[in-house]
């Protein structure tokens, strides 16, 4: 898999878990249960954080003007296992 398919997925599986965790919280505000309300709240203040987190994770760009542009080739990759191997 490459890394672009591991970002992808990543970010999809975010998606994924907002998802359940608004279906959840939607479903259990409906009943105002006093002991729930500590859970709901906590539970709120996940899904507002992991909006942000998706929300930064999906505006990177990979700078298009940058001068220097990384390319996913041999080069790097012999590069990467170089530097693990020999530090």
């Amino acid at each position: 898999m490459t890394d672009e398919e591991y970002d992808l997925f990543f970010i999809n599986l975010l998606k994924t878990i907002l998802s359940d965790l608004e279906d959840t919280y939607n479903y259990n505000k409906n009943y105002s249960l006093p002991e729930y309300n500590e859970i709901l709240e906590n539970l709120e203040f996940n899904i507002n954080e992991l909006k942000k987190v998706l929300n930064k994770i999906t505006n990177i760009d990979d700078f298009p003007d940058h001068p220097f542009k990384v390319i996913e080739n041999d080069d790097m990759y012999n590069m990467r296992d170089s530097i693990k191997e020999n530090g």
